[in-house]
């Protein structure tokens, strides 16, 4: 794609979750940035620090919960490099750290104990010459340490649990490989396009059991083994209250085995919707119940999460079942008028709005399709993740359809709405930034969001729909069409982004003996609809050098305008200096910009950067009537860094190299 660094890390982001869409994973992610090939465990260490690891993982686990962890690599040098031992070693000791109430008490996280955890059987290669370390390419010795028990073993693990990850399953239609391939296939900054799909066959993938806290049997039965996974088994989680929680669970388990039932004879989702609609009721008297009983708070919190999940989980279903979707999209940018009161008319403008800034409009459609026979009623809500928006609903002229809050069997119905931005709304950016790429981690600016992937959109709608006196809430995010003539574009939730972005360039200028002038470019960038002006100007280190006079900015509709800058040092530069670019608008000095990296078929991410140019001193001559021709990577930027130094060099193309 052309990105680097930090821009490249969000791509690859959006990449996971497309994959983590096909292959239903909830995927978390730590604070920690891939700084490069990493030949040993004790050099990703050095560079994240082993308690930063650990209180991502702690946390990820406090806030999931999960009965099982298993993971892909062991802490050895069997991982392949430093950053995948890393990631062994802290999947077995999270399994302890995680229940300690000692550690990281800070989180305010209430601590969970896993049943048990698990590693593949690594597959480099043993043999009589040791272990090999692809890392360095050399044999080791053959050491493997158990992180939960703390024993060391010179053989290789050997297999508790079998997956058998190349048999065919009748519900995927294929094989497991198969299936993850079709998520692995979407990593296309990685892997690339064409990921060949294995043919079906025999294909088992074995896992080391390394700590349980439940009794196993020596039986390869499953990463489950001595666990009760029902229904039911929440009850375990409350037992000052189990008879009662067994009970209702029983009966939330009958209202999905009868719909299970149904299914499987062959009748459509849509006749397993009552036996879900039984079950959503059940699940949340028994939450209310919950709430109001006395019981240890440890064991209500305990209890709740599941019956949360769950409670999520039929709502799901319920919703697929009867044919339920809600989709939100921009119809008109509002600009920076009020918010109007009246109900908006769908209109469009010669630019489709992709964002909004702090103090404009917008407006959106939302729309409810039901694709069952039923008649349903739906009833509006908003949510929004960005402080300071507010949502105005349209009155009955808003709705389409016969009936304000009806969706009509096999139909639809819509409505509109207006979303305000108050001036000082959080824009939409990533919630994680680092001071520099020497820093192997990421600040976090909001504690609350630490282990999720990215920032949430800016503003997502919720709707009640109603089977027959059972509401089933869903969630839309607001989104903005894909760009006409754009193969392959996908829908882009609406971000809120500031009035200008502004971007300097060269990122690195450099001054050499003796040169009398330096040049630099800002660029001054607005999503507005309506004509704004002002000021553009490059703030020079004072005392060292003359501030160069400000150009004007003019923008209408958008759009963008470089303005060029060139000044005289007063007197040698002999240190690191900085220039910041600077536009004013309304009052306001706005001295950073943002790049939207992606490419079409992922959701593409603003990466913000400061509008600074580096004044780098460098001792260095160039003879006279040097001429380069260089053949550049992807994403190379040496020929500008030539161009720096004073060398005009002549990008030439692997076609100029082998004509000759």
């Amino acid at each position: 794609t052309g990105d680097f660094n930090d821009a490249l890390g969000l791509v690859r982001t959006r990449e996971l979750l497309a994959a983590d869409r096909v292959m239903g994973v909830d995927q978390m992610f730590g604070t920690e940035v891939d700084f490069g090939f990493s030949k040993t465990k004790e050099e990703a260490f050095a560079q994240w620090g082993h308690e930063r690891v650990l209180y991502d993982a702690v946390r990820a686990v406090r806030l999931y919960r999960p009965l099982v962890i298993t993971a892909v690599f062991v802490g050895a040098p069997s991982d392949g490099h430093g950053q995948h031992q890393v990631s062994g070693e802290i999947a077995q000791e999270v399994f302890k750290a995680a229940a300690d109430p000692k550690v990281f008490p800070e989180m305010g996280l209430p601590v969970w104990a896993p049943k048990a955890v698990y590693g593949r059987v690594p597959f480099a290669r043993i043999d009589g010459k040791g272990m090999f370390d692809y890392a360095t390419g050399k044999y080791v010795p053959v050491r493997f340490e158990n992180y939960v028990t703390g024993k060391v073993s010179t053989v290789a693990p050997t297999a508790d649990v079998e997956v058998p990850e190349g048999t065919r399953d009748p519900l995927l239609g294929m094989s497991y490989v198969q299936w993850a391939r079709r998520g692995l296939a979407l990593q296309r900054t990685q892997i690339g396009a064409g990921v060949r799909t294995p043919p079906a066959g025999r294909f088992d993938v074995g896992y080391t059991r390394y700590g349980a806290r439940v009794p196993v049997s020596d039986a390869r039965s499953g990463f489950f083994d001595g666990m009760d996974v029902s229904l039911e088994g929440i009850a375990a989680l409350g037992a000052s209250d189990g008879a009662y929680l067994r009970g209702a669970m029983s009966q939330v388990d009958g209202s999905v085995e009868r719909a299970q039932s149904a299914m499987l004879a062959g009748k459509g989702p849509e006749a397993v919707a009552p036996m879900l609609r039984d079950g959503l009721v059940a699940v949340r008297e028994t939450i209310g119940h919950v709430e109001r009983a006395k019981m240890p708070e440890t064991e209500r919190y305990d209890v709740l999460h599941e019956l949360r999940v769950k409670e999520v989980e039929f709502e799901k279903a319920l919703g697929f079942a009867l044919g339920v979707t809600v989709t939100a999209e921009v119809v008109v940018n509002q600009g920076t008028t009020d918010m109007p009161l009246q109900p908006l008319a769908k209109q469009q403008t010669d630019r489709a709005p992709r964002a909004v800034v702090p103090g404009g409009s917008i407006g959106f459609e939302t729309e409810v399709a039901n694709g069952s026979s039923e008649r349903l009623r739906v009833t509006d809500e908003t949510g929004v993740y960005a402080r300071g928006v507010t949502v105005r609903i349209g009155d009955s002229a808003g709705f389409s359809g016969p009936e304000r809050g009806v969706v009509p069997a096999k139909g639809i119905s819509d409505v509109l709405a207006a979303a305000h931005v108050e001036e000082g709304a959080s824009v939409t950016r990533p919630y994680f930034t680092r001071k520099g790429l020497e820093q192997a981690f990421y600040d976090v600016q909001e504690k609350a969001l630490r282990n999720a992937p990215v920032t949430p959109p800016a503003l997502t709608v919720w709707q009640q729909v109603w089977y027959g006196d059972v509401p089933i809430r869903m969630a839309a995010v607001v989104e903005v069409a894909p760009r006409p003539g754009v193969p392959g574009e996908i829908p882009q939730p609406l971000e809120i982004v500031p009035a200008l972005s502004v971007a300097a360039e060269p990122r690195v200028a450099v001054v050499r003996p003796g040169q009398e002038r330096v040049e630099a470019r800002v660029t001054v960038r607005s999503e507005e609809i309506r004509s704004v002006s002002g000021p553009v100007r490059l703030q020079v280190p004072e005392g060292v050098s003359e501030q160069p006079t400000a150009e004007r900015f003019s923008l209408t509709d958008g759009g963008q305008q470089v303005a060029q800058f060139s000044f005289a040092p007063r007197e040698p530069i002999q240190s690191v200096r900085e220039m910041t670019g600077l536009a004013e608008l309304d009052g306001k000095t706005y001295r950073e910009g943002y790049t939207p990296v992606g490419y079409p078929g992922i959701v593409r991410d603003n990466l913000y950067e400061p509008a600074t140019v580096r004044v780098q001193p460098v001792d260095v001559r160039v003879a006279q009537g040097l001429k380069v021709a260089y053949l550049p990577g992807t994403g190379d930027a040496t020929v500008a860094a030539l161009e720096n130094l004073g060398v005009r060099a002549t990008t030439v193309s692997v076609g100029d190299i082998a004509a000759g």
